[in-house]
């Protein structure tokens, strides 16, 4: 059993620091997509076909991840992927695979969280 947190993969494109990333069909590490589980996340910038180090996702920790829209993340926030490897606020019903940790500065800024494993946003209760 390998216990390190961290694994390097080939890097399919290249790749910027605190991004979500999976493997395509080629064993390559690439970014998700909205929705995708992640593999990992990067830990600094990559060349593309040149060897990348991700924090593994399942790996627990915390990890720095990318905002990916303009809505402000707190502390406790439940957070899914974005386009290109970032994360945004799961909506309710939604798969969430991190707790922010930290409040975001928006979109675009780094901010620790913590991962999940693939949760489900609860939806909103009734009012009353």
């Amino acid at each position: 059993m390998n216990v390190n947190p961290v694994q390097s993969f080939v890097a399919g494109a290249a790749l910027v620091n605190a991004r979500q990333t999976k493997l395509n069909a080629q064993g390559r590490l690439v970014y998700t997509g909205a929705g995708e589980a992640p593999l990992g996340s990067t830990v600094q910038d990559y060349a593309e076909n040149f060897a990348a180090d991700i924090h593994l996702h399942n790996a627990g920790g915390q990890h720095y991840v990318t905002q990916g829209d303009a809505v402000n993340v707190v502390p406790g926030d439940r957070l899914t992927t974005g386009a290109d490897g970032r994360v945004v606020k799961a909506a309710a019903g939604a798969e969430f695979f991190f707790t922010a940790t930290e409040p975001s500065g928006g979109q675009d800024s780094i901010f620790r969280a913590a991962p999940t494993h693939g949760q489900t946003q609860p939806a909103p209760a009734p009012e009353a």
